[in-house]
């Protein structure tokens, strides 16, 4: 009887599904336009964004970060995005075996009708903001070893 009690302590701490991390707020410098909700992104970089990622959510919807499916919550959710000159930046939590969050850069010239995806990449919810304001004001595009894939895209 103990050995199934166990068993079965284990196996609810292992199902239940996992809490989102917490994501440490930014510091918007001048010059840096923020958007926090998905309707706040210009249609170009929302339409992209419905396309390859249509059950990401906005930050305080439901989201799973767990890799167990509990039901229809998604396992993307938007964290932020920044916008400087053509440069977007955008974050989100991907839930799953590995939590982690996830960046896209994209270019969205003035009156541009489609948004130019330039990489896209993970990174921890501790350096998250540093990396998307690094990027969103003009830094060099990262790359790992293997490349940014579009594993996540």
């Amino acid at each position: 009887m103990k050995r199934l009690t166990s068993a079965l302590v284990t196996t609810l701490v292992l199902a239940a599904p996992a809490a989102a991390i917490t994501v440490p707020a930014c510091q918007f410098p001048n010059g840096v336009h923020n958007a926090v909700a998905l309707d706040e992104f210009p249609r170009p970089i929302r339409s992209a964004l419905h396309r390859h990622l249509p059950d990401l959510v906005d930050p305080g919807q439901p989201f799973n970060a767990s890799a167990i499916m509990t039901g229809s919550e998604s396992q993307r959710r938007l964290v932020r995005g920044f916008r400087h000159g053509a440069r977007w930046v955008i974050g989100y939590e991907h839930g799953g075996r590995h939590y982690n969050d996830v960046m896209l850069v994209f270019s969205l010239p003035k009156r541009a009708h489609t948004a130019d995806l330039l990489t896209i990449g993970t990174t921890t919810p501790r350096a998250l903001c540093a990396k998307m304001l690094a990027l969103a004001k003009g830094g060099a595009v990262p790359r790992n070893g293997r490349g940014w894939s579009g594993h996540y895209w």
